[in-house]
């Protein structure tokens, strides 16, 4: 099976993207979210590395990291995998967070036991791509997904006083992914010293700034690919210093090459693949 990562974001679904992986083996580098992310493996196994603790997610079974939460994943047993996931702004998520009293949540175990929530994923792929006269029906699976998912997020981390601090660092890094910023001018910007900063960014985000920076130059990257900017250009405008550091870069992130992706992504809606129905989550 050919390796690819399709990209789908329903113009009229604010804060919601979908992606399908097919056929992939590489392994993606440890990074975060800015979404939380609930998915389906479809083929082959899934292992997610979180916290130190590795999780086997089996072909059928449904997971789930929260945003902000670092981790690596990789396909198990020797063998391409595919998935399904949906990733769910927190704002999209809030509203079901019950008894939290603001804290982050967390899933303490990646791998969750919800046919509910796997049937209603599901669903909202075989509607995709987008139509218009699907938006309602979207929006409804959409919301059992986050329901579901809220019944077994629990608090995560307290807020800490380096909290704000750190948020100010990601903002600046986020504001212009391609600026090259040293972690003396980030630990400036968050009015930390740098060894104070460091500590304090990857205690909070599960990566160093350096890997953060990396994968917000990727995503900006691949919203340039979505456009049709060539592969070249992109590296450029993102910061990168060579073709073959953004190409490595972007792999280890997307799981394909940028080339790859932009052929399959680029001006057009992705066909999205179908969950086998022998498959219950």
């Amino acid at each position: 099976m050919r390796e690819e990562v399709l990209f789908h974001d329903p113009p009229d679904m604010p804060g919601l993207t979908a992606v399908a992986g097919r056929g992939l083996s590489a392994a993606f580098a440890r990074h975060v979210h800015g979404a939380h992310v609930v998915g389906l493996v479809d083929a082959g196994v899934r292992v997610l590395e979180a916290g130190g603790v590795e999780t086997e997610i089996a072909a059928g079974r449904l997971f789930a990291v929260a945003a902000g939460q670092g981790h690596r994943c990789r396909a198990g047993g020797g063998a391409p995998h595919s998935y399904r996931v949906l990733c769910l702004a927190p704002e999209r998520l809030a509203p079901y967070l019950d008894g939290l009293d603001g804290a982050p949540p967390a899933f303490p175990c990646p791998l969750l036991d919800d046919p509910g929530a796997a049937g209603a994923l599901d669903a909202f792929f075989a509607l995709l791509p987008a139509a218009p006269h699907t938006l309602a029906r979207r929006e409804e699976l959409a919301d059992a997904v986050a329901r579901r998912l809220g019944i077994h997020a629990r608090r995560g981390e307290p807020v800490r006083a380096e909290r704000e601090a750190v948020r100010r660092a990601l903002a600046r890094i986020e504001a212009d992914p391609a600026a090259p910023l040293s972690l003396g001018t980030l630990a400036a910007t968050a009015c930390l010293s740098p060894f104070h900063f460091q500590r304090a960014f990857t205690a909070q985000t599960g990566v160093s700034p350096r890997q953060w920076q990396l994968a917000a130059r990727v995503r900006k990257a691949r919203a340039l690919l979505d456009r049709g900017v060539p592969p070249a250009e992109a590296a450029l405008a993102c910061g990168f210093a060579d073709q073959s550091h953004f190409t490595r870069c972007f792999k280890r992130l997307v799981g394909v090459p940028p080339g790859r992706y932009a052929r399959a992504n680029a001006g057009r809606d992705p066909a999205v693949p179908r969950r086998d129905p022998r498959h219950r989550g």
